[in-house]
């Protein structure tokens, strides 16, 4: 088991509220078969939200989660074997 950090927001309404000031969803990467969003480069300048372009944002009523593993698996280190090879260990990805 892993302890992580969870918020919850429950809102009996629809609400309006302020849009994230990055759409990490627009940054490059590989999915495994092609490159995804290879025309944007990977700055912040090419997916933070422009001032005074917020849209808002919709909330839908209902629960609204949000979780954080701790620190310490949000990291990478590196590990030195016997054969001066390091071995790098990266945290889970949990959907």
């Amino acid at each position: 088991m892993v302890p992580i950090h969870l918020d919850a927001l429950y809102l009996k309404r629809d609400t309006l509220v302020a849009e994230a000031m990055a759409d990490f969803t627009r940054l490059p990467y590989f999915d495994g078969q092609r490159d995804v969003n290879p025309d944007i480069a990977n700055i912040s300048e090419d997916i933070v939200i422009q001032p005074f372009q917020d849209k808002n944002f919709n909330l839908k009523a209902g629960l609204h989660l949000h979780w954080a593993l701790p620190d310490a698996l949000t990291k990478t280190i590196s590990i030195p074997n016997s054969r001066s090879i390091s071995k790098t260990i990266l945290s889970p990805v949990l959907f």
